[in-house]
């Protein structure tokens, strides 16, 4: 818990010194949109190395599987012209197949860990940049069924508003079935979170533009609308012959332009009125992979602290020799990591992938797996094994973004030390977790030497 604590500490100070410095880039809707989202996706991949770290192993292989998959994925639906769910189930197979070879390299052949997966790292990204002949793979405007799970966006009123009925239903539920277990601190704390979700999706929802005139000038629209109040940014998307709206397009207001609450607003081209949509934007919204990361983070939670499993890989990576005498069976708990690891690398390039929209075989995930394990490290993860917490991990990972963020906004850092940053950082947490280790060492010696003065 006090790791979790300083990292947070770290991370608090890193995001305020960045809104400082540069507070209307860092605090934009669309910056504060694209932090979620990298950080929804690098601790989707995080969580995945931290079940190895876990085990004292490693996986350098992160970011090629990432490119694997992200460039395997399009090529067989838009090269080979696959069925999705053909597709789909074989990045699957190909995911779980990569994890379960690391495993038995490392488990059987009694391969280190930092070889075999520095070969995949290797081996991985040269079969992609083989198939793929070095092209950029994407799905251009096709498979609009399952790009919303890289890209679609949920306003924040909205996401209150679903997490207050959650919260009601766990509510309702705990005390109907586990009425006995439940604790004053937790009630008081539901009800809490269900009074303050539902006044928040109250106090941010925007109400819609009212359209009050429509006209066409040298082939251009023009839309009257009456502006709601706090209403900062309008989208319109418009229909094509298909039937088809686009995806929504953002305009920014200059409130000198409103004129007793009416704003125009030009879309170029000619349009009818009813092929145009406007809305509000949101204050805020909340990228979709940010609810896979908390899907992810929660099963990954729940697995390594509240199961059998969990605390076999916990025990393993304290002490491989012992946990083996104890009749745990290491090398299935070996493979069981690096094939979680390898499935979370594979849902990764495939948010990514769906993301982007476009993957470079040569480049795409590249130095991946250092965001990955320098979240994992920042998280709590001891590289030795044995320690580890998930939500740290997704700590971690944040920290990470925002400190990219943060060189990209800064004017006074140089934006070509990203990766002397990761190094830093990676250093800073190993070196403190030394630090830590010898200092619990100590003290528990000290307390042992006390124990065995002290009279029976």
């Amino acid at each position: 818990m006090k790791k979790i604590l300083g990292i947070l500490g770290i991370l608090l100070v890193v995001t305020i010194i960045t809104a400082m410095a540069d507070p209307n880039a860092f605090l934009g809707s669309s910056n504060i949109q694209n932090l979620l989202r990298r950080t929804a996706l690098f601790g989707i991949i995080s969580i995945g190395v931290a079940f190895v770290i876990i085990t004292s192993g490693i996986d350098l292989s992160i970011g090629s599987m990432v490119c694997l998959v992200g460039c395997g994925l399009p090529y067989m639906l838009m090269e080979l012209k696959w069925p999705l769910w053909v597709a789909l189930s074989l990045v699957f197979l190909v995911s779980l197949g990569i994890g379960m070879f690391h495993g038995v390299m490392i488990t059987k052949l009694k391969l280190q860990p930092f070889v075999v997966t520095l070969c995949g790292l290797l081996f991985y990204r040269g079969i992609t940049r083989g198939f793929t002949n070095d092209q950029p793979m994407g799905f251009k405007d096709q498979f609009k069924e399952i790009r919303p799970l890289g890209t679609a966006l949920f306003p924040i009123d909205q996401v209150l508003h679903w997490l207050a009925i959650a919260l009601v239903i766990l509510l309702v539920v705990g005390l109907v079935a586990f009425r006995k277990y439940l604790k004053k601190w937790i009630l008081i704390s539901t009800v809490a979170g269900i009074g303050l979700s539902f006044v928040g999706s109250k106090a941010l929802r925007l109400d819609h533009p009212e359209i009050l005139g429509f006209e066409i000038k040298r082939g251009d629209s023009y839309l009257t609308v009456k502006l709601p109040p706090r209403v900062a940014s309008l989208g319109y998307s418009t229909r094509d012959e298909k039937g088809e709206w686009s995806s929504l397009n953002t305009k920014k207001i200059k409130q000198r332009e409103v004129k007793d609450g009416q704003y125009t607003v030009k879309i170029f081209r000619e349009w009818k009125q009813e092929d145009i949509r406007i809305e509000s934007v949101p204050l805020l919204s909340i990228p979709a992979p940010c609810f896979i990361l908390l899907a992810v983070a929660i099963a990954a939670a729940v697995f390594l602290n509240c199961t059998i499993y969990g605390r076999y890989l916990l025990a393993l990576g304290r002490n491989e020799q012992a946990a083996k005498f104890s009749g745990i069976n290491t090398d299935r708990m070996i493979l069981l990591a690096y094939v979680i690891c390898a499935l979370l690398s594979g849902l990764g390039g495939m948010l990514f992938v769906l993301d982007i929209n476009n993957a470079n075989p040569s480049s795409f995930g590249n130095f991946f797996e250092l965001y990955a394990i320098a979240a994992a490290v920042l998280g709590g993860c001891s590289l030795r094994g044995g320690e580890g917490s998930i939500l740290g991990v997704v700590i971690g990972a944040a920290l990470m973004q925002v400190l990219r963020n943060m060189i990209n906004l800064v004017e006074a850092i140089p934006k070509n030390i990203e990766f002397a940053v990761i190094g830093a950082v990676i250093l800073v947490g190993v070196a403190a977790d030394e630090v830590v280790r010898r200092v619990a060492a100590k003290r528990r010696a000290a307390k042992q030497v006390e124990a065995a003065k002290t009279p029976a």
